[in-house]
């Protein structure tokens, strides 16, 4: 969670490229279905626990996972390798096509020459690596829906689906053998057709143990740039400037700030052609909000506007609305589903110089469609 910030807040329009396919009435993973619509109290504490062992595996083991990852613009392969030595966790994720590229995890930094974030999350690697699945159980539905075989290795089967908000729910394929992630879908549920988009999907291939030294001393002797260091933060300064402006009546359960921070537009609009100069830069507030899996951003100007933007752009599982409102342009960019950010979207209040709440009525319907090509 150190870095949910980051993830939407270094650049404004992050494309997150996954795939969409819909399957009907299917079990995305699961081969041999167990699942039960009401699973019991002792069932469902069997499957949180079994996924903190899955954390703790993640974190604590030797491994090297070479898995890819679908999306719409085809299949990238990667190799991650995580080693626990004397306390301490080293890791390397690297493409294995095209030209090489590697980010390295050490003394509680992730990153490379270029750049360096605090934390431990790497980008290409699904939310539930770094899951607290204790803190999730309180909002979200754990159970085990069966048995699978992934990377010719036998698996177990989990379901992870929020209890209150329509957003995103994780199918995930935990190996028996190492308690390690071997396959997890990311899937958009229509409950009124009983149907799944796929929005990502994470599949190994293959799974090695134990540790090579001469790999463990390339990561310790990685070149990580601590003179670019990013890190997820709550600026009280900022929170009260954001709550002069904005009064937030509506968050999903379990949803609470992270991070936020300042930054700046260009032009009067940001689809317009015009995309101003440094001396036209518009200050904007950004507030971030995770439940631990998920995350989003609300962006609101600083300052009164006179446009009317009113638009949207959906990608994978990243999504985008805006719309100017009672003055000020606000916009909110995360992974969770339009109708969910509209929703928080219009559940905001802006108040003027006078500390009063605008009575006016947020615009109907989406807005205009970006393209996302």
């Amino acid at each position: 969670m150190n870095n949910h910030f980051y993830r939407w807040a270094i650049g404004l329009f992050l494309f997150v490229a996954t795939a969409s396919s819909s399957f009907a009435n299917t079990n995305l993973i699961t081969q041999n279905s167990n699942t039960s619509s009401t699973p019991s109290v002792k069932d469902t504490q069997m499957a949180i626990n079994d996924l903190m062992q899955m954390s703790t595996a993640i974190r604590t083991s030797n491994y090297s996972l070479y898995f890819n990852v679908y999306n719409d613009t085809g299949l990238d392969e990667y190799k991650f390798t995580n080693y626990y030595v004397d306390n301490k966790r080293y890791a390397t994720l690297t493409n294995l096509e095209g030209k090489p590229y590697s980010v390295y995890l050490k003394n509680g930094l992730v990153g490379n020459s270029k750049y360096a974030l605090k934390g431990d999350t790497f980008e290409i690697l699904p939310n539930i690596f770094n899951a607290n699945f204790s803190e999730l159980s309180q909002n979200y539905i754990i159970q085990k829906s069966g048995t699978s075989r992934v990377a010719n290795r036998q698996a177990r089967v989990y379901d992870i689906t929020n209890k209150f908000a329509n957003l995103y729910s994780y199918q995930v394929a935990v190996d028996n053998a190492t308690n390690l992630p071997l396959k997890v879908v990311l899937v958009q549920r229509d409950l009124v057709n009983n149907s799944y988009t796929i929005l990502s999907s994470f599949t190994v291939v293959y799974l090695e143990t134990g540790i090579y030294r001469n790999i463990l001393e390339t990561i310790k002797d990685a070149n990580i740039n601590t003179g670019v260091v990013y890190d997820s933060k709550v600026d009280k300064n900022i929170s009260k400037q954001f709550e002069k402006i904005v009064r937030l009546n509506f968050l999903p359960a379990g949803f609470k700030l992270v991070a936020n921070n300042q930054l700046n537009m260009y032009g009067d609009s940001l689809i317009s052609n015009n995309t101003g100069s440094p001396g036209q830069a518009k200050p904007m507030l950004a507030q971030t909000y995770s439940d631990g899996l998920f995350s989003f951003t609300i962006y609101v100007s600083k300052n009164p506007v006179t446009t009317e933007d009113h638009y949207y752009w959906v990608r994978g599982d990243t999504t985008m609305y805006a719309e100017d409102y009672a003055g000020h342009k606000l916009i909110i960019v995360g992974q969770l589903p339009l109708s969910l950010a509209k929703g928080i979207i219009n559940s905001l209040g802006i108040f003027d110089a006078n500390g009063v709440l605008s009575n006016k009525q947020h615009p109907n319907g989406y807005g205009q469609q970006l393209n996302t090509n």
